[in-house]
């Protein structure tokens, strides 16, 4: 049975050799292109670029794209489905929006782009070759996402009709935090706390970092920005929201133990 979960994350960029430069210097990536296929050069991510094959190590996507009106201001977030055509009938059933079709990426799976009931893009990808993040919850990696909403409420209600996600909650310094699973696995999270982005609602990839403030002085180095300056859960560590040198946001977290 496929688990819904975010398995995968890109970013689209206009100018992809200021972009790599940036990713390069702040996660120690190495950049494997892929294909080229309605206007995007897309590339793989790796940790280690010397490996065989690189894309045991794969991370994430970088993608340049011709068309600024195809980038967002953050990081794309995938959820892996069984099917993304029944899953993009569960999200017009459940008052959401299909932004792009469902599509075949050539042999690498099927996708679609949609929206919830609040207007807050994720993306839908059903697997074939591409499974989505071979490396994960280590630094330099991706280690969680989480989904910054007006009404909090509301967005339990949508993903758990579409994606059958129970909930539970947590009280953070923040503010009250949900925590999303999938048959009893967590898999994601949410609040309500958009002073955190900039007032952007958006789901965010978190990539592990084993030194924040050594990170974000590197983001401001290579012409990124910090939008939400360091905070800190006694419980897991301290975390902070950059973007960067396009604009596109992610978050970054040094957890207290090294483990989520």
């Amino acid at each position: 049975m496929i688990e819904s979960r975010f398995k995968w994350a890109d970013a689209f960029v206009l100018e992809f050799s200021a972009a790599k430069e940036f990713y390069e210097n702040l996660f120690g990536w190495s950049f494997f292109p892929q294909h080229a296929e309605h206007g995007v050069m897309y590339s793989l991510a790796c940790l280690d670029g010397n490996a065989n094959p690189p894309e045991s190590t794969v991370v994430a996507g970088l993608a340049e794209c011709a068309d600024a009106q195809r980038k967002m201001n953050y990081w794309n977030s995938y959820v892996t489905v069984a099917s993304v055509d029944d899953a993009v009938g569960r999200v017009q059933d459940a008052n959401g929006s299909v932004y792009m079709e469902p599509m075949d990426v050539m042999t690498a799976g099927r996708m679609a782009v949609c929206a919830d009931d609040q207007g807050v893009v994720f993306h839908l990808w059903e697997a074939i070759d591409h499974s989505g993040s071979q490396i994960s919850n280590r630094p330099n990696s991706i280690c969680w996402y989480e989904l910054a909403v007006s009404d909090l409420s509301k967005a339990v209600q949508f993903y758990g009709t579409v994606f059958s996600w129970s909930v539970s909650y947590r009280e953070m310094s923040s503010g009250k935090y949900a925590l999303f699973k999938s048959n009893g696995n967590l898999v994601c999270g949410a609040h309500d706390q958009l002073s955190q982005t900039n007032g952007v609602e958006c789901w965010l990839p978190y990539f592990q970092t084993e030194d924040l403030n050594n990170s974000l002085n590197v983001c401001k180095t290579h012409k990124g920005t910090v939008i939400c300056e360091v905070l800190e859960e006694a419980e897991i560590g301290r975390y902070a929201i950059a973007a960067d040198c396009e604009n596109n946001m992610f978050g970054l977290v040094e957890f207290r133990n090294a483990a989520k």
